[in-house]
């Protein structure tokens, strides 16, 4: 398999425990949003419409929409509203103490997504460009799937230090796929910051909303 037709995919990995009170609040609020809508012509209340749609985009951006993300280019911390993208050839080291904090040279960038839990063995499922393979096999496995909220296999904890291995593994297996020239060296390797406007905008609009239903 040559470089430019290398096969990329995409881990996303984020903890559950949250996820579920944040879904549970959602489904509640959307209830509660429905039934605002369809007494509003006889008791229109924007100013409490606001303030759920408000908690909605709430529980999107703190709880369900930061992630750990890994592909064959490097890791992207996608935490409340911005996106912190670290190529492989530039990370330099992973921390996994209290949350997973992946350094380029001597500046680190904590995610947001997961957290330290209980310890688990250490990674033994291959990351993704390996899969515990040999560098012959080490593309051979790659999907073009993008695993949203990817679990740890055999049902474990997606943990800090569980990401944290996994990052270092991956990274690994990247830099020999690049030495047995079986991918091509990531272009123009900088990390990449940059805002997560759909994120600003979910809680800009209804704060804007409350303020100006508040002061009218």
């Amino acid at each position: 398999m040559t470089p430019e037709t290398a096969p990329r995919t995409t881990r996303t990995y984020r903890q559950r425990s949250s996820q579920t009170l944040a879904w549970l609040f959602l489904i509640a609020a959307a209830v509660m949003v429905v039934s605002l809508l369809r007494a509003w012509g006889d008791n229109p209340e924007p100013l409490f419409l606001a303030w759920l749609v408000l908690g909605m985009a709430s529980a999107w951006v703190v709880f369900l929409r930061p992630a750990v993300v890994l592909d064959q280019q490097g890791v992207t911390l996608r935490n409340l509203v911005r996106n912190v993208s670290i190529p492989w050839p530039v990370l330099s080291d992973v921390e996994f103490r209290w949350n997973v904090r992946v350094f380029a040279g001597e500046r680190g960038y904590t995610a947001w997504a997961v957290s330290s839990q209980i310890e688990r063995p250490k990674v033994s499922a291959g990351g993704l460009i390996g899969f515990a393979g040999g560098a012959s096999s080490r593309l051979g496995r790659i999907s073009a799937l993008d695993t949203e909220g990817a679990p740890a296999p055999g049902g474990a904890k997606v943990t800090s230090r569980y990401v944290a291995e996994l990052i270092e593994q991956t990274r690994a297996e990247y830099v020999a796929a690049v030495a047995d020239g079986e991918i091509s060296p990531v272009a123009d390797a900088r990390v990449r910051v940059r805002w997560a406007v759909p994120a600003i905008v979910a809680l800009a609009v209804p704060a804007v909303a409350i303020v100006a239903l508040t002061v009218l």
